[in-house]
């Protein structure tokens, strides 16, 4: 599969960067962003932080779990790990001002045998945290955006 290139993985940040602050039009120097990525969106995800640093932000940048990570997780967890929420992420998020998800799938099938409950108990268990956003989002504090970075798995 051929990848995009350095000038186009530039311009799809400066996109990125454009749609986050349409969404939300008052961010200043040192708001927080978050970035979440997809391994296989790092080429991205990279260019998209040094922007934002550049720009003054304070950017936060996680990695999301590969295909194995994530279905190991699922299957091998008990009912408290799936709950789990760790110290710190409420603060975080009532702190945050942005959010921008690179999303790059390295697999579309790995979680197929995964009883949906498990991934079900997750979400529930993490929706305070998005209805905190969704309230900061509502007082023009937080804006989000995302994007699909082409993989392999896509291309099939």
């Amino acid at each position: 599969m051929k990848t995009l290139t350095k000038i186009q993985i530039e311009k799809y940040a400066d996109v990125l960067i454009w749609a986050l602050k349409t969404v939300r039009t008052n961010f200043k120097k040192y708001d927080t962003i978050l970035i979440r990525c997809d391994l296989f969106g790092l080429a991205l995800g990279e260019v998209l932080h040094k922007k934002l640093i550049e720009q003054k932000y304070n950017v936060i940048f996680r990695t999301l779990y590969t295909p194995v990570l994530e279905k190991d997780f699922y299957q091998y967890s008990d009912e408290y790990q799936r709950k789990y929420v760790a110290a710190g992420e409420k603060e975080f998020y009532e702190n945050l001002n942005g959010n921008i998800y690179i999303n790059a799938p390295a697999s579309l099938t790995n979680l197929k045998d995964v009883d949906p409950k498990r991934i079900g108990e997750v979400a529930i268990s993490r929706k305070f945290l998005r209805d905190i956003t969704k309230k900061r989002e509502e007082q023009n504090l937080f804006g989000w955006t995302l994007c699909t970075f082409p993989t392999e798995q896509l291309a099939k």
